[in-house]
This record gives C-alpha cells, sequence and structure tokens, in this order.
C-alpha cells in the first residue's frame, strides 16, 4: 500500500484544482487546456487508454508542449507531489550539475583534464598522471573507466569492484583508482562507477555537497520540492550514477529547461553553450551503430527523426524526452521487471504522443473523454507494489533508505 500522504521538508502550500477528478495538488506547473498548445485531447485520451489496456506497469506519464503542461496522469491514487525514484535519470543530473560548474568557472572545460580538477588528496599513492589525458567529456560520455558492477556485469570481479564500491567511504576516490579503458574517446562501457567522478568534480571545484550545490543551482531556482538524495557515502558524496527521488513535476521542468535552452520563469539557469553542448550525442554505445547516440549523460535516440532530442534513461521504467522539433517534454515513471521499458516509452512518444501534436485539434472532442481516461488510470493499479523494493515506491515520506 502507498505510505500516507504527509507534509515534509520542501513542501510549500499554495494549491489549485488538477483536471483529474478534482484532486488538489501543489501549484507549480499549471495544467492546462491541451488544444490551446496544439495537441488533441482525443489522442491524449487514446495515450491513455493504451497505458490502461496494456497494463503497463507505469505510474506516471506527463506531458508538456512549448512549456506548458497538458497531459499529467498517476496511477495507484498518486498526487503530484509524491516523489519517484529516478535510477539512472540521475546520471543527466549529475552531467548537468557538471555543465553548471563549466558555466560557473569552477571547471574549464569539457576538455580539461580530470588530473588538473582534483587536488592530489582525491588519488592514491600512484597520484593524478594516470588522469592526464582523461578528460571531462570522457567522463561525461561513458569513455573513460574499465569498472563494470552489476547489473551490467555479474562476473566474480563485477560483483566484487560493487562491494568495494559500495563500502568506500569516499566513492569518487574509489573510482578514481579503476583502471581505465583502452581507447577512451571511442570506447563505451556504461555502468554506474564513472559518474563518481563527476559528482566529485562538482564537490571538489565547489567546496559544497553535490546536493547544497544543486539545491542552490538547479532545484531551488527550478522549485523543485520533495527532493531526495539517497545512498550518500560516509564523506558526504551523493551517488552520480543514481539515487535521486524527485516528483514527475519536477522532472518535467528539468526537461523544459533543456528545451527552452537553459531558461526558467526569465531566469538563466544553464548557459545556451552548455545546452547546445549536451545536446550532441558524441560517442557510439556500439561499434556497428552508424551514428553517435550517447553523451553527457543522454540519450540520442531521434525522437520525431530530431537529432537535436536528448532522453535521459532510468532502469525499470524513468524516463525524461525532450523533443525540440515538436516544443515536447515527456517524462514517464514506472517499475518495470521484464527489461523492456525503454521500448515502450519510445513506442508511446513516437507512435501515439507525435500523433497529438495538431494545431486543429478542437477540446470538445476529447476533452471528457481525457477527463474520464485520466480519472480511470488515476484509480488504477498496475503495479503489485508487494513486489516492489521500498525504494521504487512513489511517496511523500523521505525514505532516508540505507541500502545501496
Amino acid at each position: 500500500m502507498l505510505k500516507k500522504i504527509h507534509f515534509c521538508a520542501f513542501f510549500v502550500s499554495g494549491l489549485i484544482l488538477s483536471v483529474i477528478s478534482g484532486k488538489i495538488f501543489a501549484a507549480d506547473l499549471p495544467l492546462e487546456t491541451p488544444e490551446k498548445y496544439g495537441v488533441s485531447s482525443a489522442i491524449l485520451a487514446e495515450v491513455t487508454e493504451k497505458v490502461l489496456s496494456d497494463r503497463a506497469p507505469v505510474y506516471s506519464v506527463l506531458i508538456s508542449r512549448h512549456g506548458h503542461l497538458v497531459y499529467e496522469m498517476y496511477t495507484h491514487k498518486l498526487t503530484r507531489d509524491h516523489s519517484h525514484y529516478l535510477m539512472s535519470v540521475t546520471k543527466s543530473f549529475t552531467a548537468t550539475l557538471v555543465g553548471i560548474a563549466i558555466d560557473k568557472g569552477l571547471i574549464k572545460s569539457t576538455d580539461a583534464s580530470v588530473a588538473d580538477i582534483f587536488t592530489p588528496e582525491w588519488f592514491d599513492a600512484s597520484g593524478s598522471a594516470r588522469f592526464t589525458s582523461v578528460t571531462v567529456k570522457n567522463i561525461l560520455s561513458m569513455s573513460a573507466l574499465d569498472a563494470l558492477v552489476p547489473p551490467h556485469s555479474n562476473t566474480p570481479d563485477a560483483v566484487q569492484r560493487q562491494t568495494e564500491y559500495f563500502n568506500s567511504s569516499n566513492r569518487a576516490k574509489f573510482a578514481l583508482t579503476q583502471p581505465l579503458l583502452p581507447n577512451m574517446g571511442t570506447d563505451f562501457q556504461y555502468q554506474d562507477i564513472t559518474p563518481s567522478v563527476a559528482i566529485g568534480m562538482v564537490v571538489a571545484t565547489s567546496g559544497k555537497s553535490s546536493l547544497e550545490f544543486a539545491q542552490e543551482n538547479l532545484f531551488g531556482p527550478l522549485q523543485f520540492k520533495n527532493v531526495e538524495w539517497m545512498h550518500r557515502d560516509t564523506d558526504g558524496l551523493d551517488m552520480g550514477g543514481y539515487g535521486l527521488r524527485l516528483r514527475p513535476v519536477d522532472m518535467q521542468t528539468f526537461g523544459i529547461l533543456y528545451l527552452s535552452r537553459g531558461v526558467f520563469a526569465g531566469q538563466r539557469i544553464l548557459s545556451e553553450n552548455w545546452v547546445e553542448t549536451a545536446s550532441h550525442a558524441v560517442i557510439k554505445t556500439d561499434k556497428k551503430s552508424a551514428a553517435a547516440n550517447y553523451g553527457y549523460y543522454f540519450w540520442h535516440p531521434y525522437f520525431a527523426n530530431d537529432p537535436t532530442a536528448i532522453m535521459a534513461s532510468g532502469w525499470r521504467g524513468q524516463f525524461i524526452a525532450t523533443i525540440p522539433a515538436n516544443g515536447l517534454v515527456v517524462t514517464m515513471t514506472g517499475c518495470f521487471l521484464d527489461g523492456k521499458e525503454a521500448d515502450y516509452f519510445i513506442n508511446l512518444v513516437n507512435k501515439f504522443v507525435l500523433r497529438a501534436v495538431s494545431d486543429k485539434a478542437d477540446p470538445k472532442t476529447g476533452s471528457q473523454k481525457l477527463k474520464t481516461a485520466l480519472n480511470r488510470a488515476w484509480k488504477s493499479t498496475p503495479i503489485n507494489l508487494q513486489a516492489v523494493e521500498p525504494r521504487m515506491i512513489p511517496s511523500v515520506e523521505m525514505l532516508e533508505y540505507p541500502g545501496p
């Protein structure tokens, strides 16, 4: 059963009525009439019905166009103020913090050497020389460390490395002891240890914890609420690869920030140069691929044939897709256990959400259908919560979950 709602550290009052069966949610992005921004309510109702008919293990789907929220679907009677465990979507936030550090001049550029970013105490007895040729770009494109861990590898060495990593008092320092890939810049190895170097760079150059830096420069300006960054190590470093818990509406705001070229509510949060940098893939995840499709902890699946479309992707069904060609941001959370979450989300966007974009849409033909479908979704329970680990159950409570 979902945890009881209560007020917590980041909750603020100021409530509005949502179209979803009159439920009351915190006033953040107001939910607006889809047709006002060229989106069909009738087809959004189809999106809702598809998720329902598939019995897809989805907690939420949100859609905005041109920065305006036009669709907000929850299951399990969730509210806007429930935070969701983001898995590797966290990586995209970590890269963004690195981008802010670059914007502030704390890190010179993506071409800066890792050896020059950290002071000597961050390295083991062998020193920093091994990292002289490793760049920030290598770190943010998963083209630096040879450090596989489960679930990407289950060899005895990988399992042992994961145990040592979890138990390390400073996971960034542990990451800096790992071997390097033989062909940095072209080799690709996706795992959760490399992002600890990225989060370490933020801490080392700012003198603040990553959460403090994020609250000051990203979460605070974007007005995030109910934020939690779990699994901090004993030296106070947050996980770079996963651990964030956020509300879907705040995930949506993050996507809108990239869509708007780094500006939110008239305030520049990210430089346009960083947004441009992060909008282009830099490495092939498969040597057989025709083009690069990963970079700066975003995936580039070319939604709507848009080469600047980016996707933050998390295990078990956490996604933020930003599609500039259509002015869209699409967010999903869930708990898929079959490994098919990426296929499901990409199909949902390409075959259903994109069809909803229509400047000729008439609200009279779909508004009631949409309201009815959203209400049915809100009452539905497609996920067996008894089989889900606690961190994967949305809650407005701080979980403070001790495990990795």
